[in-house]
Order: C-alpha cells, then sequence, then structure tokens
C-alpha cells in the first residue's frame, strides 16, 4: 500500500525478542491517505549509523543524506504516541541540507540525545522527512514537551497534502532495553 496512515486500529499483537531480533506480529486495520502527484524516482534519503536495540542511555546518532537539496526533520515517535521533533531545534535552527552533504544528528558539539527508558523496555519510532521546500506546519506545537497523538495526526493530514515529487520520509522502529547496561 503506497500512502500514509491516517488511523490505525489494532486487531491482535504478538510480541517476541528471537536470536537477538525483535519480532513484532500485528494484525491491523488502517485508513491511508493517498499523497498527491507522482513520486521523483531520483529523489533519495538514506539514513544511516540507526541500531535496532538500544540500551538504557545509549545515546542516539543519525547520519543523513539526500540526493537533492532538503529541508530535513527528525521526530521521534515513543511507544504512548507522544512525538517529539528534535531537528530542527533552537540549537540548529538552519535545516537545509545540500545534495550528497552528510548531516551528523545530533552535533555531538552541541548536545547529545541519551535514550531513556524509564525502566521497561519500550519500541520507539524515528521518522525523518526531507522536503524539497521548507514546511510550514499549520498548528503544529514544537517545543521540549513534545506533541500529542491529535498533533501528530494534524501533522500526517497535512503531510499528505504535500506533493510527493517533493517530499521523502524514512521510519524506522528500534529497541529501548530499559533495564541497566
Amino acid at each position: 500500500v503506497e500512502g500514509v496512515i491516517l488511523n490505525e486500529k489494532i486487531i491482535s499483537e504478538i510480541k517476541s525478542f528471537e536470536n537477538n531480533m525483535f519480532i513484532l506480529k500485528l494484525e491491523v486495520q488502517m485508513e491511508v491517505g493517498k499523497q498527491k502527484g507522482e513520486a521523483d524516482g531520483n529523489y533519495q534519503i538514506k539514513v544511516s549509523n540507526l541500531k535496532t536495540i538500544y540500551n538504557n542511555g545509549d545515546k542516539l546518532n543519525l547520519n543523513i543524506e539526500v540526493s537533492k537539496d532538503s529541508y530535513i526533520y527528525v521526530f521521534i515517535k515513543d511507544e504512548n504516541d507522544k512525538v517529539y521533533e528534535y531537528y530542527p531545534n533552537i540549537y540548529q535552527k538552519e535545516n537545509l541540507l545540500s545534495a550528497k552533504n552528510i548531516l551528523k544528528f545530533p552535533d555531538s558539539r552541541i548536545f547529545d540525545i541519551e535514550l531513556n527508558a524509564n525502566g521497561k523496555d519500550t519500541l520507539e519510532n524515528v521518522i525523518v522527512l526531507a522536503c524539497k521546500e521548507p514546511l510550514n506546519l499549520l498548528g503544529f506545537k514544537r517545543d521540549e514537551t513534545g506533541l500529542s497523538i491529535g498533533d501528530y495526526k494534524d501533522l500526517i493530514n497535512q503531510i499528505i497534502k504535500i506533493d510527493r515529487s517533493k517530499l521523502i520520509k524514512y521510519s524506522s522502529i528500534y529497541k529501548l532495553i530499559g533495564g541497566k547496561k
């Protein structure tokens, strides 16, 4: 299915951890919104240095590369559907990344992102958006406390209105182990 998930309902869920791999089997019912326009086959994003499993206290680091000049946005959605915008931020307001350059995020000279599971294992989702034009996300609250799920759904509804030739996204889930290292 090509599109953006607008609403989802989990029918059944089975979590397991085998051979150092997290396995999640889901049966879901979804409402999918289709973006307008055709995807630009030459517009690509590469996100590297992301692990599938982190321990409490580990630092998150991403390398982001795009094939065309892009405005970059990095979000983390936790298991409680709380969404945090990490880039751009108050320290790094300029989010234009030139093609073929690599954005090392976060810039450790400015700050680190130390992962904290608050004593329990969680699943978190890193979402990276790259857009050929700056995004004007109306009503999207940016602060250090994150976004509620309602605001996230509003963000998704705005994203599907952007022509697919101008926007690419990357999404990956990682497991955060809540115990001590």
